[in-house]
């Protein structure tokens, strides 16, 4: 049902964007390949360390804040990329609080920090950026695919994606208007 949902809300992220020429079909297929590589089994298992450094926490929530904003990267893979997955885990399971704040803390910051920025570079490169996106949602949905197919999880598929397929060619009369009056 999920991956129905992800692959058909392509539709809502490339319908104001124009068609696609070799320079977006290039970076599709980087976001894809990135995705794809992202969205995989995990870089490397590491142990618990129970003093990492309160720098190391906050610049670890921030990215892994920022990461799971970014459609296709898993918040999960930049922490097992710094080495304090395990960590975060233990101080969850500890109730080790001082830490987790800081981990929050780091996590708010990333969140509102790089929306903002986010937000800019958007507006400046809406189409390629957008086509990035669809390349990371492709390549990273393969971790929703089920271990077998058999005709209820076709049907479910089906379900979710002709959901979300419908309800993004639905037009928003009410935000269309509030645009052609200027607001």
């Amino acid at each position: 049902f999920l991956m129905g949902c992800l692959i058909a809300s392509i539709r809502m992220i490339l319908m104001s964007c124009p068609k696609i020429n070799i320079n977006r079909l290039l970076v599709l297929l980087v976001g894809l390949i990135i995705g794809f590589y992202l969205g995989g089994e995990p870089f490397s298992l590491t142990t618990v360390n129970e003093n990492v450094s309160w720098t190391l926490l906050l610049v670890g929530g921030a990215l892994a804040s920022v990461a799971m904003i970014i459609p296709g990267i898993p918040g999960s893979a930049v922490l097992i990329a710094l080495g304090i997955y395990d960590s975060i885990l233990f101080y969850i399971k500890e109730l080790e609080i001082l830490n987790l704040i800081i981990f929050g803390i780091g996590s708010i910051l990333g969140i509102v920090l790089f929306v903002k920025l986010l937000s800019k570079i958007y507006e400046k490169y809406q189409n390629i950026i957008s086509y990035f996106f669809v390349g990371l949602i492709l390549g990273s949905s393969r971790t929703l695919l089920p271990y077998s197919i058999n005709l209820s999880i076709i049907l479910i598929f089906a379900i979710g994606f002709g959901l979300v397929w419908l309800w993004s060619g639905k037009k928003d009369y009410k935000t269309d208007k509030l645009r052609e009056d200027g607001a």
